[in-house]
């Protein structure tokens, strides 16, 4: 209920122009745009993460070596949203996403249970089929 009444607010400031003022940023040969609309996507993804952090916190009690790598997995999916919702670039984009699903797959298999190793090996490998059909596609140009 809270963060939708935050995405009412932001989005009440964004469709005012004098209240927020417009920016709108290309860098690298316009691969990276950084203008209000990431931001805004990038400050709800931010909300959403903390409270990930808080659930991970608060409801999973397992081994502290295994907590501290679903941590430092998370902190290393993070930025490569952030950086996700800024590129305009499909290559990049595709790239990223790969690096994203590597360590989901990571973070997945970190869970000791068979359940958890079955359903890793089953995104590992649709994920990979996926990846090299959208691949095969993309080169064929079809």
């Amino acid at each position: 209920m809270c963060l939708i009444f935050v995405v009412l607010i932001v989005s009440r400031f964004l469709s005012f122009p004098s209240l927020i003022p417009v920016f709108h940023v290309q860098m690298f040969s316009n691969s990276l745009i950084a203008n209000n609309y990431t931001v805004c996507i990038k400050f709800f993804l931010l909300l959403l993460f903390l409270g990930i952090l808080f659930i991970n916190d608060m409801v999973f009690s397992t081994r502290a070596i295994v907590q501290t790598y679903n941590l430092l997995l998370m902190f290393s999916i993070f930025p490569a949203l952030l950086l996700l919702i800024s590129l305009n670039n499909f290559f990049f984009f595709y790239i990223t996403l790969e690096f994203i699903s590597l360590l989901t797959y990571t973070l997945l298999f970190l869970n000791k249970t068979t359940n958890a190793f079955e359903a890793g090996v089953k995104y590992f490998t649709s994920g990979g089929l996926i990846s090299g059909a959208f691949i095969l596609f993309g080169v064929l140009n079809l």
